[in-house]
């Protein structure tokens, strides 16, 4: 068989294996997951085995161009140390290079990315998804141009949504996801449930997360681009972590056992209530609960205040409230300004009586 798990002295070691032979010659390398293996194969195929021994994987990437799906064998884990998110962005490779017809990474140019877009956008992607793999496209040309000057890294043009509506968890949904999953015999769910609601972290920052990342006070996870950040935790919420990290659950896992919940609360039709939810949710409890916007975003992990602002959703009680504190400041300054600000608060509530 051509790609096989590799072993050393009969022991699995995690990579795999790809061997073809073609014109009486054969071709063999190892790889760091299966889809870089099947990825690999499949160029291979393509490709006459050359002459003479393959020269070493450091050298030959640094050497000849490459097309878009041999890169990505190539510089996937460098360019996603994750070996979730790598996993993720080799698949959406795959649909550029589809798309595209793999071509080779010195040649793509604007024009290609517009086309990847228009193409994903009208298979029916989210606007969300198809910046996921714009974002993956990039993150491989910029790492692959380290090695490769001529390789252009064109703009991507990532589009976030118009007043996208933040779609936050209510108390009485959290209340019957825990009683669906209670019913169903699920109920260890609820407590992953729970953790991201607490942490607020974002779907594959506990999914990736180890029992070692957990210290008294803080939960240490990979983020966006890989990027490490520090989440606090309460003693709840650290015993809570304590409790289920690993998460004994796959991303399909969860996203099944949670599709299962919303399907039973009858929200189908709201694309908005994914676990991801529970991110908002936990932003929008902490702006209720009055808590300094600096510290929210620190402990979101937003790298600027204006998407934590996204969370603040002022009305005219909160105005009035915002009046009524600063009255109050004003009137207990003292000296002139007090006197003068508490003699007329006192002669309007003598008019208005």
């Amino acid at each position: 068989m051509p790609i096989y798990p590799d072993k050393k002295n009969g022991v699995l070691t995690g990579r795999w294996r790809v061997e073809i032979q073609k014109d009486g010659k054969r071709r063999r390398g190892r790889f760091d997951s299966h889809a870089e293996a099947v990825t690999a194969e499949e160029v291979w195929k393509r490709e006459p085995i050359p002459d003479v021994a393959p020269e070493r994987r450091e050298t030959r990437r640094r050497t000849q161009v490459h097309s878009l799906t041999e890169a990505c064998a190539l510089y996937a884990k460098e360019t996603w140390p994750s070996g979730t998110r790598r996993r993720e962005a080799i698949t959406q490779i795959g649909h550029i290079a589809e798309i595209l017809g793999d071509p080779s990474v010195v040649g793509i140019k604007r024009l290609n990315v517009s086309e990847v877009r228009e193409e994903l956008l009208r298979r029916g992607y989210a606007l969300s998804t198809v910046n996921g793999h714009l974002s993956a496209f990039k993150s491989l040309l910029r790492v692959v141009k380290e090695d490769h000057p001529a390789v252009n890294v064109p703009t991507m043009g990532i589009q976030k949504p118009k007043n996208a509506r933040i779609r936050v968890v209510s108390d009485e949904e959290l209340e019957a996801l825990f009683r669906f999953h209670l019913e169903r015999g699920t109920s260890e769910f609820n407590k992953v449930i729970l953790a991201y609601l607490m942490t607020g972290a974002r779907l594959m920052e506990l999914l990736d997360a180890k029992p070692e990342a957990i210290s008294r006070h803080w939960l240490t996870v990979h983020g966006k681009r890989d990027k490490t950040r520090n989440i606090p935790t309460s003693p709840e919420t650290h015993n809570l972590l304590r409790d289920i990290i690993p998460i004994p659950f796959s991303r399909s896992q969860v996203r099944r056992l949670w599709d299962a919940g919303r399907q039973h609360l009858g929200l189908d039709d709201d694309p908005q209530f994914v676990v991801h939810a529970l991110r908002h949710s936990c932003a929008t409890r902490l702006i209720k609960a009055q808590v300094n916007l600096a510290v929210v975003k620190d402990f979101m992990g937003h790298e600027s205040i204006e998407t934590t602002l996204r969370y603040v959703h002022v009305d005219d009680p909160m105005l009035l409230e915002a009046a009524r504190i600063h009255g109050s400041s004003v009137a207990a300054s003292g000296g002139l300004i007090g006197g003068v600000f508490t003699s007329l608060t006192t002669r309007k509530l003598a008019v208005l009586t």
